[in-house]
């Protein structure tokens, strides 16, 4: 039998694709962007568990599709960058939804327009912010620009750029993966690159450390990936699954002794897909396109961190990637949206784990 059961829950008001998630203070989850029917969405809205119910908040200042949000420790929401308009033009701005008024408000422009980067928020409250496409021509295709905002005075400050492994001709890069270590370190994983011979899947991984502003190098992956998964796992690991190719292979970082390692083999290869870790110290992997046929999926596989091996985990009603997973204060993830060949989705499911 596979691990785990889906059910369905309210769909949203509105479809989307490649849209932002956030789980707020209160358990709530905030919604927003994307690819909806018409283009790139500005509309955002709000999940509330405990009454299965969703809620039209304030739109977006600019609409915005693969926008990168992260939640504030006041409680507030952060939005950076993205790609917008008809032209799906790289985005410099920024914004931030307050949920005891339901409002965005945009703040100072980045120093470099960013889409497929990253935003972390550090211990100090502080997010930094890194690499992505900076919406220029071949070779000019990626920022190496870092900058850290600072929720307190609403305001963005320099940090240095982000290194080069021995592949790039910079230190760009974008579809990475980024997470917070500890209190002070912030890890940035792999990504694509501009290197000598084109345009390559890096290995390479750097962490920022907050007290002293700058870059080491952690220890490589086994293989290089971009559009990969990165998530933290309940004992501090770091798990990193699919990719580009699509990637059959997840690994697992231990920060303790700077080291990856294998984590088996995915029952299925997948790209555009997401992830999420349980209390428990499992990883649930969600949907995506992969398969011998590069098909959408329906399925989901769990990782034991202990033994590094897949399990089953039943699949959605409907095949769907480029959604969102979020882990709710109840223990479920809820599976919001994504697309399939039918279109953009509307639709919502969770996943329970027992």
């Amino acid at each position: 039998m596979p691990a785990g059961s889906w059910g369905a829950v309210a769909s949203m008001i509105h479809g989307r694709t490649e849209h932002f998630a956030v789980r707020l203070s209160d358990g709530r989850v905030l919604v927003g962007g994307g690819n909806g029917r018409e283009g790139a969405s500005a509309s955002t809205e709000i999940y509330a568990p405990v009454d299965d119910a969703w809620n039209e908040v304030g739109e977006l200042n600019i609409a915005r599709t693969n926008a990168v949000a992260v939640l504030l420790h006041d409680g507030r929401v952060l939005v950076t960058g993205g790609q917008g308009g008809l032209e799906s033009s790289e985005l410099d701005s920024a914004e931030i939804f307050d949920p005891e008024s339901g409002t965005w408000t945009q703040i100072a422009p980045m120093s470099s327009p960013r889409n497929g980067h990253s935003a972390t928020t550090l211990g100090d409250g502080r997010v930094l912010v890194a690499g992505g496409f900076d919406g220029g021509d071949y070779p000019d295709l990626f920022t190496d620009d870092v900058q850290l905002f600072n929720p307190d005075t609403g305001m963005w400050e320099p940090a240095n750029p982000m290194p080069a492994d021995l592949l790039q001709r910079g230190g760009g890069r974008a579809l990475h993966g980024s997470v917070l270590l500890s209190e002070t370190q912030a890890m940035i994983v792999a990504g694509l690159g501009l290197g000598t011979g084109g345009l390559p899947d890096l290995a390479s991984s750097f962490i920022f450390d907050v007290t002293t502003g700058e870059w080491t190098a952690a220890s490589a992956m086994l293989n290089g990936r971009r559009g990969h998964t990165t998530t933290q796992l309940a004992d501090g690991r770091v798990a990193v699954t699919g990719g580009q190719g699509p990637q059959p292979f997840a690994e697992i970082y231990s920060p303790d002794d700077d080291r990856w390692d294998g984590a088996g083999v995915n029952i299925t290869p997948r790209l555009g897909h997401d992830a999420v870790a349980f209390p428990d110290g499992s990883l649930v992997v969600v949907g995506g396109w992969g398969g011998r046929s590069f098909e959408q999926l329906t399925s989901a596989e769990i990782l034991n961190p202990g033994s590094e091996t897949w399990e089953a985990a039943g699949e959605m009603s409907v095949a769907r990637g480029g959604m969102s997973l979020t882990l709710l204060d109840d223990g479920r993830v809820l599976v919001v949206g994504g697309g399939n060949d039918s279109g953009v989705l509307a639709s919502v499911e969770v996943f329970t784990l027992k």
